[in-house]
């Protein structure tokens, strides 16, 4: 019988994994020979291995066309052949292929996230002559060569998948440790990857499957903050919320070339403004807004008024509690794709109310919502910087450019949802957004308007985007989820 998939292919399986998973994997190699154009198994110590002599003369002797490294246990399930090859086939022109398991569903390929968090997991196919084309190739550890591997083919324009479909069982391990070796490769491959278009930095090495790391901004651009306000005082708080937002925003950024635009209802207190010029100087403008309450409106409105490149969303409930916060979204929205930058927003109490937005099951809502602060996420999800659907915009940046191309915020959604509608028309323009987790901020959220839902605000979103707000691409865990 003529095989169904032509390729040759190689399993190259690390020496110490045990017995039982071994013979696993050979019955399922064994099977799936007879779908392929041929399958080679090589039981190597690469783990460790300063001598890779023996790893090449594997790849080539088998003259395969794709090899599948396994350095972890995993346990092939049932039909894995067929779901194999299946996956083979659809991503036929992929350099590097990633797979989830019945127990780990892995994000879409997302550069960020991956140069702060090794996701690819214990089975991962490269192209045999990809591969070759690498000098001075190492395996020496295991997973975290794959990862740095991976990251050096991205660069090079390299195809990368995932697939989807669950085919094994990976066993749960705890974090490991890494030698002050190891950290040094980590260290210099984040280095590496960031050396274009500004630079960036391993903030810590925590383990071998989390490292995260941050870019640097050119800090020479000229900033919009736009901010909607009613500019009025509450007999409860000491200080306006506004004058509060400004000040935490002067006193943690090293970032001097703001402006802000500050969008106030007629009917403010003339004290509140006086103190608000008294802080800003001449890189305020102020505009009037006589209508009924509608952010989009007012953002909109702001947004006309700006000069800035590019532009800084932020309601005026905010204080910000991270320093260097501005560069570390200014940096992210410098790359050359970018459309729209998130940050780490809190409630009062502490508690995580933003790490990004998550559409479960069609409805909005965000990551890591209620959880403690200091929460790592899954597997370290809320440490690293990472591509997402969308961000709130309660503390969002954005190119100008790419604000304008998407026509700004939708006026039908005068309170609700207007982020998520802005997010969805970013990405569906082809653009990519963006969380960092090196932005904190607390959100007093809606102490200055009405946070209730309107039902029609719920139609519209179903209406215009459906099936996208069913997307988990970048984030497939439960949004809640923060173990």
């Amino acid at each position: 019988m003529k095989p169904i998939f032509q390729e040759k292919i190689t399993f190259l399986i690390e020496d110490t994994l045990p017995k039982n998973s071994k013979k696993k994997i050979h019955n399922w190699a064994a099977a799936l020979s007879k779908t392929v154009g041929g399958v080679n198994i090589e039981e190597l110590k690469m783990l460790g291995n300063e001598n890779n002599s023996e790893i090449k003369a594997a790849i080539s002797r088998s003259d395969c066309d794709r090899i599948v490294f396994i350095f972890e246990p995993i346990t092939p399930r049932t039909r894995f052949t067929s779901k194999f090859v299946d996956e083979l086939s659809q991503n036929k022109d992929s350099d590097v292929i990633y797979f989830d398991s019945r127990e780990v569903q892995r994000p879409e390929f997302s550069p960020e996230r991956l140069r702060g968090q090794n996701y690819l997991g214990p089975f991962v196919i490269f192209k045999r002559e990809t591969i070759n084309e690498i000098p001075g190739l190492s395996f020496k550890f295991g997973t975290t060569s794959l990862w740095s591997l991976t990251l050096s083919l991205f660069l090079q324009k390299k195809v990368i998948s995932h697939g989807k479909t669950q085919i094994f069982h990976e066993a749960f391990l705890e974090p490991r440790e890494v030698t002050l070796q190891e950290s040094e490769y980590i260290r210099n491959t984040i280095h590496d990857f960031l050396d274009q278009p500004n630079g960036g930095e391993c903030v810590e090495v925590i383990s071998a499957e989390l490292f995260p790391s941050r870019r640097f901004a050119q800090t020479d651009t000229l900033i919009s903050i736009i901010i909607p306000t009613r500019g009025t005082k509450d007999p409860h708080d000491q200080k306006p919320l506004l004058i509060r937002t400004i000040e935490s925003v002067e006193s943690t950024t090293k970032h001097l070339n703001i402006e802000y635009v500050v969008v106030v209802d007629e009917g403010y207190d003339s004290s509140v403004i006086q103190e608000l010029e008294e802080i800003t100087g001449p890189r305020l403008s102020l505009v009037l807004w006589n209508e009924a309450f509608n952010f989009s409106k007012k953002m909109n409105l702001g947004f006309v008024h700006s000069q800035g490149e590019f532009i800084l969303l932020l309601n005026d409930d905010i204080e910000v509690i991270s320093k260097g916060w501005l560069e570390a979204l200014l940096s992210l929205a410098q790359l050359p794709n970018a459309g729209m930058v998130g940050a780490m927003l809190y409630y009062e109490d502490g508690t995580i109310q933003h790490a990004g937005h998550a559409y479960y099951h069609g409805s909005p809502t965000h990551i890591g919502l209620n959880a403690p602060r200091g929460s790592k996420g899954p597997r370290g999800a809320l440490l690293v910087e990472r591509e997402l659907s969308g961000v709130t915009a309660a503390c969002a940046m954005m190119p100008r450019e790419v604000f304008k191309r998407v026509g700004g915020f939708s006026a039908l959604l005068p309170g609700n949802f207007n982020d998520v509608d802005l997010c969805l028309k970013v990405g569906w323009a082809g653009y990519d957004v963006y969380w960092t987790p090196f932005a904190e901020l607390f959100h007093f959220e809606s102490k200055t308007r009405d946070a209730h839902v309107h039902y029609y605000e719920l139609d519209i979103i179903a209406e215009r985007w459906g099936p996208r707000l069913e997307d988990n691409r970048f984030w497939s865990n439960h949004p809640s989820d923060v173990t």
